[in-house]
């Protein structure tokens, strides 16, 4: 199914290729900021291996050594006697899980002098661990900004003693103990990237700085006060896909010393490591592994990947560009079925013969009938249940294929937001006071909201605060339990149910009624008063404060007659001529917001669907937010290299034919040619280069001129 995403284009600077032809260097020259802070590391875009998804909360010093010792090993490979280390993987960077979660002040991880307090059950001597990794010519990285027992605002506020206490405390902890590099997360208030910067330049030695905000506080011409910026969220959570297209957003951002970052790289089957570092190659992105090196069979199947010196190079080479995603497009064989994809007004194809039978529940075109069997396709009228649609507000909703055995009530939850726990007139009508828990809730449980028309979310303690009063919710899916004897953030979504208590594993709090509106429900230390007293009655859980009020998440049901899931668009404000969307497709995930009105309504008006100010037509292929076709190129100092990503699974090789002119080399002239990934040379073209990729992979090639002389012989 389709995934929701929101792609806004920038405009690109092209590169210069003065000796090919192409205007000067002088003309297009990227932004060179006056950075106080020096960047010793970061004249290439940094190449190392980072822990978290090799190890997650579960790093500690001897999985980091172990590690330590794998990027040197030179018999790692059969048939090579070249290490990681020697390919250029430098960088060693523990990530989140090396504190000890609320052992510092007011239940920070931070001492009365502002250090940073490490869990020496994990880390039992650090500083041996930084100047064994030093000694073998690594670089030792570290965390700050921690998730995982995320600390609140301490005493006095952002900018307050407190807060600059620790701010310099961290900053002589990372010198005292010899990182070189610093990852600074998101997940509590020391997001202040520039006074970081300020604080480590004037400790002396050079640290460099990854700003991890997601896709946020990212550089401008004048300021970019770190070494790598992440462009988007996490890969496992958004996909590559999305990584991609949001770091191809800001490639005119980046620049030597200043690299856009899209996130670690992860291990997957050969085809997709391909496309995943040709990818990074391509966009001078940071190459930092993140799999365990220690599962000799995961590394040994993309180990010619990793290690290729010739991809590697175009990673690092700087040509007056960091690159750029030239095009990307759909090619649909006739052979396809027919979907429904939403586009600007105005191109008349297939666009009319769109009509709504209100009494069938029916959305046809010219005799078709729109499913949602298998996205937005169309199929022969047969009065499938998945052919059935109800068109309300705005909204075109699935039909259930079979009626519901019960009608969903609705409450109104104005003043709390969605998914937050509040107490509610009980009703085990209304789904979102049903509740089901998985585990032994005596000792361990999730709770999960049972809603049918959506992926229910579990209980969790928003941002894994340890405050009083700290707020509960819904709206962050369902973490797995935790290990026995965990706590931290690890326990955040798990609870145990003790008479007619339910406790935080997180921090031992109690599921409580605010007192102060009576009506919200949170977290507070345990003192046994009414208000934390609780009764499970079925999937209902009451409180025994106000018994005929029970614990509701907030959220909102959909029709009743309705799965919950409704007709989307994605939206890509993309140049036309990519010929990619923006496509109305099955948003497939949560319920359709109800709350909210839709951001593109569907409406028909003479023999036309309209989603918004879009015109839906009838086109061959499945709408897709990503090509799949795409196509990326990147200026060498000789030459230029040229990605071909394939993202799509339908067809099992696609082509392209690429103009010279298109990657800016002239088209008269004849170029060598280098197939980066099979590692051989190519016949030699002019005009254009064919280039093909099968489903799920890429074909890297680096294309450079022929010297005169050698024109002649080919």
């Amino acid at each position: 199914m389709l995934a929701r995403a929101l792609v806004l284009w920038a405009s690109w600077p092209w590169w210069p290729l003065a000796a090919l032809g192409a205007p000067s260097r002088d003309e297009f020259r990227p932004w060179v900021p006056d950075e106080p802070r020096p960047k010793a590391f970061s004249s290439h875009p940094p190449m190392g291996w980072s822990s978290w998804y090799a190890f997650g909360a579960d790093v500690d010093q001897l999985r980091m050594e172990r590690t330590f010792a794998k990027l040197l090993n030179r018999s790692v490979h059969a048939g090579s006697a070249r290490s990681l280390w020697d390919a250029g993987y430098r960088f060693a960077n523990i990530d989140d899980g090396w504190q000890a979660c609320h052992a510092g002040i007011d239940g920070s991880f931070h001492s009365a002098e502002g250090k940073p307090l490490v869990n020496r059950s994990k880390f039992p001597d650090l500083r041996a661990m930084t100047s064994r990794a030093r000694a073998m010519g690594l670089r030792p990285g570290f965390y700050m900004n921690n998730y995982i027992c995320a600390e609140g605002s301490p005493r006095g506020g952002i900018g307050g003693e407190m807060y600059m206490r620790n701010m310099r405390g961290s900053v002589e902890f990372l010198h005292e103990y010899g990182f070189e590099y610093v990852k600074i997360d998101s997940g509590s208030v020391y997001n202040d990237l520039e006074l970081w910067s300020d604080l480590l330049g004037a400790a002396g030695s050079p640290i460099a700085i990854e700003n991890c905000h997601q896709g946020s506080m990212e550089p401008n011409a004048t300021w970019c006060p770190y070494d790598l910026f992440r462009t988007a969220g996490d890969l496992h959570s958004v996909g590559l896909d999305v990584e991609l297209l949001a770091t191809a957003l800001v490639l005119n951002r980046s620049r030597v010393g200043c690299w856009a970052y899209p996130d670690t790289l992860d291990a997957g089957a050969p085809p997709a490591m391909r496309s995943q570092f040709g990818a990074y190659a391509i966009m001078s992105a940071p190459l930092i592994l993140s799999f365990d090196l220690l599962d000799d069979q995961k590394l040994d199947q993309v180990w010619d990947i990793i290690t290729n010196e010739e991809v590697i190079k175009v990673n690092q080479n700087w040509a007056g560009s960091p690159g750029r995603l030239l095009r990307r497009w759909s090619p649909h064989p006739s052979s396809e079925p027919l979907f429904a994809w939403a586009q600007p007004c105005g191109a008349s194809e297939n666009a009319s013969g769109w009509a709504y039978d209100a009494d069938r529940h029916e959305v046809t075109w010219r005799g078709s009938c729109l499913s949602w069997a298998d996205g937005a396709s169309l199929r022969p009228c047969q009065g499938s249940p998945t052919q059935r649609w109800l068109l309300r507000d705005g909204r075109l909703w699935q039909l259930q294929p079979k009626p519901l055995s019960e009608i969903f009530e609705t409450a109104s939850f104005q003043e709390l937001e969605e998914g937050v726990l509040r107490l509610s007139r009980c009703n085990a009508s209304v789904p979102s006071q049903r509740w089901k828990r998985s585990g032994r809730c005596e000792r361990l449980c999730n709770v999960q909201n049972d809603l049918r028309f959506r992926e229910g979310g579990c209980w969790e303690i928003t941002g894994c605060s340890t405050a009083e009063e700290a707020e509960v919710g819904v709206n962050f899916g369902c973490k797995a339990l935790p290990k026995t004897g965990a706590g931290g953030c690890a326990a955040n979504g798990a609870w145990r149910f003790q008479g007619s208590e339910i406790r935080a594993v997180m921090d031992g709090k109690c599921l409580q009624v605010d007192l102060h509106d009576g009506r919200s429900v949170n977290v507070g230390s345990c003192n046994g008063q009414p208000h934390q007293q609780w009764e499970v009655d079925g999937q209902l859980i009451r409180s025994l404060l106000q018994p005929g009020e029970c614990i509701d998440s907030g959220i909102p049901a959909p029709p009743p007659e309705t799965t919950g899931r409704c007709l989307s668009v994605q939206v890509l404000s993309l140049p036309a001529e990519t010929e990619v969307g923006p496509a109305l497709g099955l948003y497939d995930g949560d319920v359709c917001g109800v709350s909210q009105p839709p951001a593109h309504p569907v409406r028909f008006a003479d023999e036309h669907m309209f989603a918004g100010d879009l015109c839906v037509r009838a086109l061959r292929g499945l709408p897709t937010a990503f090509g799949p076709l795409q196509l990326w190129a990147k200026p060498q100092p000789e030459g230029v290299a040229v990605l071909l990503l394939n993202r799509g699974s339908e067809a099992p090789m696609l082509s392209a034919h690429v103009g010279l002119s298109e990657l800016g080399l002239a088209p008269s002239r004849k170029y060598r040619v280098r197939d980066l990934w099979a590692r051989r040379d190519l016949p030699p073209v002019s005009g254009n280069v064919a280039m093909v990729a099968a489903s799920g992979d890429s074909q890297l090639l680096h294309l450079s001129p022929l010297a005169s002389g050698e024109e002649m012989l080919v």
